[in-house]
């Protein structure tokens, strides 16, 4: 895709393949009849590359954006990048077997699959869509057909390879960048180094206080070890030591 007039390389290179497919989903929810009238939109994986550029596309196109991640370290990158609320993981997904829940997210743009897909399609709104545009939670989506006969959703999946040669997907490309994306996005490169390099510290300390945890262990077992060969060493020799000790009460 050509540069787009106003952005620099280094600004393409920041906004990189994650934010082409964050346009991309944006874009298809847009296209699906999507607007900030109506209701809050879900990111999941909201911490990763493509989630972060997505929920801070949505925040400044104006969306009540909805971040789902499962790093607790993550919120308040996720607040400065507009969302409006932060969930785990566990409070995204539908609880198992329930195929239809209440009504929330009037579209979703799902980085996750697997699981976390099936578990958000039964709180989709009526005729809500979702943009898938990943896999880290697995391939297999065993999903209720019920979200979609009664409600009527849309599952968008998105394909970035040859999305330059499509014209009607270039000039929105084209605009979300120059208007929207490229002022932000040196501060995301910046950003998702620094969320690389927190969660890198917060996963040493973590290993840290694990080897801590192994190393009290392994004290503990020396001195219960050390108090048992004592007692052992001092034990009475005969029965004639040890009736004598319960004699004069040293034993």
């Amino acid at each position: 895709m050509p540069l787009p007039t106003g952005i620099g390389t280094q600004q393409a290179m920041a906004i990189g393949t994650a934010g082409l497919t964050a346009m991309l989903a944006v874009i298809a929810l847009e296209k699906h009849g999507l607007n900030p009238d109506a209701g809050e939109v879900l990111v999941t994986g909201a911490a990763g590359g493509v989630g972060s550029v997505a929920v801070a596309l949505l925040a400044r196109l104006g969306y009540t954006t909805a971040a789902s991640t499962g790093r607790m370290e993550a919120h308040d990158y996720l607040g400065f990048l507009g969302a409006v609320t932060i969930l785990s993981r566990a409070e995204t997904m539908a609880p198992p077997g329930k195929p239809l829940v209440s009504e929330r997210w009037a579209g979703c743009i799902d980085t996750v699959g697997g699981a976390m897909l099936v578990g958000v399609l039964p709180a989709m709104k009526y005729g809500a869509s979702v943009a898938a545009c990943g896999n880290a939670g697995g391939n297999d989506v065993p999903a209720s057909i019920l979200p979609f006969l009664l409600r009527g959703i849309n599952l968008h999946r998105l394909h970035d390879l040859g999305a330059d040669r499509r014209p009607t997907q270039r000039a929105p490309m084209t605009a979300i960048i120059g208007r929207l994306l490229a002022p932000y996005a040196l501060k995301l490169a910046g950003l998702f180094a620094i969320l690389g390099a927190v969660a890198a510290v917060l996963l040493g300390a973590r290993q840290a206080g694990r080897n801590a945890e192994r190393v009290e262990r392994m004290r503990r077992t020396i001195e219960v070890q050390r108090d048992q060969l004592d007692a052992a060493s001092r034990r009475p020799r005969d029965r004639d030591e040890f009736a004598h000790r319960m004699r004069d009460g040293s034993f």
